[in-house]
């Protein structure tokens, strides 16, 4: 948990770092910590509930959505890409307006 407490940490110093920015962490530890299939399957739902956050966050307006920047680590980048799917879904085909994701490599 620490190590992701870091990671978002250091997201929020490098946006502050470059202007004004509103920077949300997600903490989906509660399914992210148990095992990895336990985890994969609860993307989907994680996404699902931070697409209505956002929806909810800029009241349905779609003009809002490209100024989102979504970043995930590993399964997190599954479940910023279930956001941006559910977003589509929910607008009519309007996109966030960018997602980065990172993945781990383990040697």
């Amino acid at each position: 948990m620490k190590s992701d407490q870091n990671f978002v940490k250091d997201i929020v110093k490098s946006y502050h770092a470059i202007g004004i920015y509103n920077v949300f962490g997600v903490d989906w530890s509660s399914h992210s910590k148990r095992d990895y299939l336990h985890s994969a399957r609860g993307t989907k739902n994680v996404g699902e509930f931070v697409g209505e956050f956002i929806m909810n966050l800029i009241k349905n307006d779609t003009n809002l959505l490209g100024n989102i920047h979504l970043i995930g680590h590993s399964l997190g980048a599954q479940v910023s890409g279930f956001t941006g799917k559910h977003i589509k879904s929910l607008t009519n085909g309007h996109r966030i307006g960018r997602i980065t994701g990172k993945l781990l490599l383990c040697k």
